[in-house]
């Protein structure tokens, strides 16, 4: 008689291939080959989910064989051959995240929220606009553990930042995207500094683990 123990059922078999065909991949600066598989999907997306905030911009990011040489640390997900997400990393006061993207699909922005409180423990980053409401929105009632002091930041920066309350009591105006902001998450106001930015002042907060480098 058949042992029905090890009869896998239809659901555990697709889930099973779909751990098959799912691959994270870390790849580093030496890792040229491999980034060059992925970097036309990898700039593609970033163009895309940067461009309502005027594109992606800085070191590394001024073009596809920029981005290969100068971003030390990428962490692809990727299915089936295809990237769903990515995150790009700089080791500067430790493990910065300087840019993350997915492809817009179902799978890819459920892998994004999945990995967000563990990347959070292992790199910082700034975040603002539409990324700082979506961060706070997945890490819920968790959000303000993750969030680094103003006073701190800037010293991880080594950047004058201005507390955004001292920014709009000095009679300076925010943008309409940073005063959605500041009104709709108030309770952090604390966290909030303006920073220059391209000769413009923008609100961030500073989120994660600072002082892990990468490896």
């Amino acid at each position: 008689m058949e042992d029905l123990t090890k009869i896998k059922s239809f659901d555990d078999f697709i889930l099973e291939q779909e751990l098959i065909a799912e691959s994270y991949k870390n790849l580093f600066s030496d890792d040229i080959e491999e980034r060059q598989k992925y970097a036309q999907q990898v700039w593609d997306m970033l163009q895309t989910v940067y461009a309502p905030i005027g594109g992606i911009k800085g070191s590394g990011f001024n073009s596809i064989d920029d981005m290969i040489k100068k971003i030390p640390m990428w962490k692809l997900n990727v299915v089936d051959g295809k990237v769903i997400s990515v995150v790009m990393y700089k080791d500067k006061g430790g493990r910065k995240l300087v840019a993350s993207a997915t492809d817009g699909s179902a799978k890819g922005l459920e892998s994004a929220r999945d990995s967000l409180s563990a990347e959070l423990k292992r790199s910082f980053g700034e975040k603002s606009k539409r990324a700082l409401g979506s961060s706070i929105k997945v890490l819920g009632a968790d959000a303000g553990n993750f969030m680094i002091p103003v006073a701190e930041a800037a010293k991880i920066l080594g950047k004058e930042l201005i507390p955004v309350d001292q920014y709009i009591a000095a009679g300076n105006e925010l943008s309409a995207d940073d005063d959605l902001t500041y009104n709709k998450y108030n309770k952090y106001a604390e966290f909030m500094y303006m920073r220059e930015i391209g000769g413009g002042y923008h609100l961030k907060i500073m989120f994660g683990t600072p002082g892990l480098k990468i490896v």
